[in-house]
């Protein structure tokens, strides 16, 4: 195992990371990064010193607390928010990562007056008159 692959796996391991966490964050192939991993494999040339540069980032973002990533997030979401951590739109992963659920759980009402029975705030739209109902208009004639 090189010294390349002992450091990205404790940092992996440090940020509770997956491979395809990893992928998402350096922008590189899933595969490519899972060789990384595994059989200790590492890039050469110029794109080492910019995955040494990208893990010394993904360490500061583990001791900044946006790792681990939130458990929250879906599938997509957790892919996108690693994109934007590697792009270092913090501000951005931030805002994904703290977003409430997209499922609304309360509805606005209004209590009409007197009443005191909730009603909706927006009515919904009238049926539209299906083609039955044009067969019938057109039958009376």
């Amino acid at each position: 195992m090189t010294s390349f692959t002992k450091v990205l796996a404790t940092t992996a391991r440090r940020g509770k990371l997956t491979v395809g966490d990893l992928h998402w964050f350096f922008d590189r192939n899933y595969h490519t990064v899972r060789q990384w991993l595994v059989n200790g494999g590492y890039p050469a040339g110029r794109s080492y010193i910019n995955t040494l540069a990208k893990i010394v980032d993904l360490e500061l973002l583990i001791s900044k607390e946006y790792l681990p990533v939130p458990k929250h997030l879906k599938k997509r979401e957790r892919a996108e928010y690693m994109r934007l951590l590697g792009r270092n739109d913090l501000a951005a992963a931030r805002l994904l990562g703290t977003r409430p659920t997209r499922k609304r759980v309360v509805h606005r009402v209004r209590i009409s007056a007197g009443t005191g029975s909730p009603k909706p705030l927006h009515m919904p739209r009238p049926a539209r008159p299906g083609r039955a109902d044009k067969l019938v208009r057109t039958a009376g004639r």
